[in-house]
């Protein structure tokens, strides 16, 4: 994500409107509120992006980041409703989503397929 926030920042965005809100992606995102309260804290990262900035907010999900953010806006809408969303998020942007799943892992389990990864993927490590 460093690269993707260098050129953000080459085009303007400042600290004040551009936040990162990394979770620990070794527990499911459902587990997150529970134990971190991260969607309660996300939610006033957002609240308070839109009050500095007088805008809406943009949320970018990248990879399984993507499924938190899911979560976050079920998560919102149940608590605080539709309207809560509609006011302080403008747009979701997916970035290499997961939406579908990971069918060429899947593909490579059960192939042996190495997927261009030869240097790390021995062929003792893979199915045939």
């Amino acid at each position: 994500m460093g690269p993707l926030f260098e050129m953000l920042q080459d085009i303007g965005y400042t600290d004040a409107n551009l936040k990162a809100a990394p979770y620990d992606w070794r527990v499911p995102p459902s587990v997150l509120q529970a134990r971190d309260g991260y969607f309660s804290k996300v939610k006033v990262m957002v609240e308070e992006m839109k009050i500095s900035t007088g805008r809406r907010v943009v949320i970018l999900g990248h990879s399984l980041g993507t499924r938190c953010v899911h979560y976050f806006l079920r998560w919102a809408e149940r608590e605080y409703g539709r309207a809560w969303i509609n006011e302080n998020i403008d747009t979701f942007v997916a970035v290499g989503p997961i939406f579908l799943g990971a069918p060429k892992t899947l593909r490579a389990m059960v192939t042996g397929e190495r997927m261009g990864l030869e240097a790390f993927l021995f062929p003792r490590k893979v199915a045939r």
